[in-house]
């Protein structure tokens, strides 16, 4: 019905209007939503 947990974190994440990043313990980049593509003019 709903998915995994990960799969609904994703997709309420997605639909957030704020920016939202987030960055896993090597500071690498594992997500990043709509709002913060437009914040840091990512294409």
């Amino acid at each position: 019905m709903f998915g995994s947990a990960r799969d609904v974190y994703k997709n309420v994440l997605s639909q957030a209007i704020d920016a939202v990043v987030s960055i896993d313990e090597n500071n690498c980049i594992t997500f990043f939503n709509r709002a913060a593509r437009t914040v840091l003019g990512v294409q």
